[in-house]
């Protein structure tokens, strides 16, 4: 199957839509609590200083850097939240998303099946990305229901 056949599917066509507003609305939602100056979480640090609960707090209590993250995830969620600007939110998705990946428990896995996803987004983009490596765009058609406003 061709490239331009999967991106006339409608199945993976809703796939990517839904992913981008699951993603895109976990962002926001995550932000706002920071963006307000609350903490994210009330994990207990074990003291050892090397806690899940030891980070959030160094973060929280960095004052301006934890809301200025909320605000950088505000940003990539609602771009994703759109269709018309999807690519520039992925992309900022992804940055955010390597950039606060820790080896806390079950971290790793959480936020490697973020960033997958994230790749999975940029992947669908492809064709206008490849002007990051001085490749000529591709015009790619799809149907009538993923160019919808809606």
């Amino acid at each position: 199957m061709t490239r331009q056949a999967l991106k006339h599917s409608l199945l993976l066509q809703l796939a990517i839509i839904y992913t981008r507003y699951l993603v895109g609305g976990a962002f926001v939602f995550a932000s706002l609590i920071k963006i307000k100056g609350h903490r994210l979480t009330q994990i207990a640090d074990d003291g050892g200083g090397h806690s899940v609960g030891h980070f959030f707090e160094m973060m929280y209590q960095s004052g301006l850097y934890w809301q200025f993250i909320g605000m950088a995830q505000l940003v990539a969620g609602l771009l994703l939240l759109t269709q018309r600007y999807a690519l520039p939110g992925a992309l900022a998705y992804v940055s955010i998303i390597i950039t606060i990946s820790y080896d806390f428990g079950g971290t790793p896995v959480i936020t490697g099946l973020m960033l997958l996803v994230g790749l999975l987004l940029l992947a669908w983009d492809w064709n206008r990305l490849r002007v990051v490596i001085n490749l000529p765009a591709v015009l790619e058609t799809t149907s009538a229901l993923y160019q919808s406003r809606l």
